[in-house]
């Protein structure tokens, strides 16, 4: 209870914070079916293809839901060699 008089919150605030942080990532599998895509597919997969292969897996969730995952996770799409050289004809 120091921590809370030093800090000057309250302690509703307090519990509330620490509930929060000690909570179970809700999107835990769906994180690890977007990493196994994303590596069984070499980096090539965006957010909109991966959507798509994780309904496979029996996953049903916005794009954009998939796309700040993604963007949480670090996890983007890669151009191709091939593309980026066909891109000037």
């Amino acid at each position: 209870m120091a921590l809370i008089t030093v800090a000057g919150i309250p302690r509703s605030t307090y519990y509330y914070w620490e509930k929060r942080l000690n909570r179970e990532d809700k999107y835990s599998k769906v994180k690890a079916a977007i990493q196994s895509i994303y590596h069984e597919h070499k980096g090539r997969y965006g957010y909109r293809r991966i959507t798509k292969e994780i309904k496979k897996y029996g996953f049903s969730h916005n794009p954009k839901t998939i796309n700040r995952l993604m963007n949480e996770m670090g996890v983007y799409w890669v151009r191709s060699i091939l593309i980026q050289s066909m891109r000037f004809f």
